[in-house]
């Protein structure tokens, strides 16, 4: 049980990916990064207007939103350290929706919708219960060396299945783990030489109508880059 609820933290930190891949930067910082992106992109906004079109970095200003869909990536790192329990929990139509903001003056900020993440604990709640549930009858009948029903646990145990499933899902505290994701971040980017910069760090990305998809990460840093491999490809569509 430990084990299980030790990795839906650890997910949950993954859910918070752009907190962790790009630093915060406190909101007195904007007149810096909008000096840094004028500088960075002036040249190609030149050439780009002399045309009569829109750089990439004007076109990319606005509201987007991507699903993330982390189902399969929960039940490799379940497998990992379970072994065969994680025969138990096969997690699925686990996703969160991820909001970005970019501003005209380099300002990038993302954050998890609060109704994708509630939705995500509910279906998260329910897959865990009956995994749990699973794995309980088969404990039961492995120490008694008998089958025994669902039911049959239930009555020798003196609970009702309500108290049974409070019990279990005890372990998953709401607060706790949706608390991960009330953080906005706010970070500088820019794009330059045809990759996308959040601050310090590169990716690679194509950008096509109302479609933005940050590819990978191309840095030096292997901590960085095994923690990217987790989250991107992402495809983020514009909003409204």
């Amino acid at each position: 049980m430990k084990k299980i609820l030790a990795l839906l933290l650890v997910l949950v930190m993954l859910m918070s990916a752009f907190s962790l891949v790009s630093c915060s930067k406190p909101e007195n910082d904007d007149d810096d990064d909008d000096k840094k992106t004028e500088e960075v992109n002036k040249d190609e906004e030149k050439d780009e207007a002399d045309n009569g079109k829109k750089t990439e970095a004007e076109l990319l200003v606005g509201n987007w939103e991507a699903d993330f869909e982390f189902s399969e990536l929960l039940n490799e790192m379940l497998s990992a350290q379970l072994g065969d329990m994680v025969d138990y929990f096969a997690f699925e139509n686990l996703s969160l929706k991820w909001n970005a903001e970019f501003t005209d003056k380099g300002k990038m900020t993302m954050y998890i919708d609060d109704d994708s993440a509630e939705a995500m604990f509910v279906v998260l709640q329910d897959q865990f219960y009956e995994g749990m549930k699973k794995y309980t009858i088969d404990l039961y009948n492995s120490s008694l060396g008998i089958e025994v029903t669902f039911e049959q646990i239930l009555t020798a145990t003196n609970m009702t299945e309500e108290a049974f499933k409070q019990q279990i899902l005890a372990s998953l505290d709401k607060d706790e783990l949706l608390g991960e994701l009330d953080d906005k971040s706010v970070s500088h980017y820019e794009i330059k030489d045809g990759k996308f910069f959040i601050d310090d760090e590169e990716y690679s990305y194509s950008l096509s109508g109302d479609k933005f998809e940050i590819k990978e990460y191309l840095g030096d840093d292997d901590t960085e880059k095994e923690f990217s491999e987790m989250v991107f490809p992402l495809e983020f569509t514009r909003k409204g």
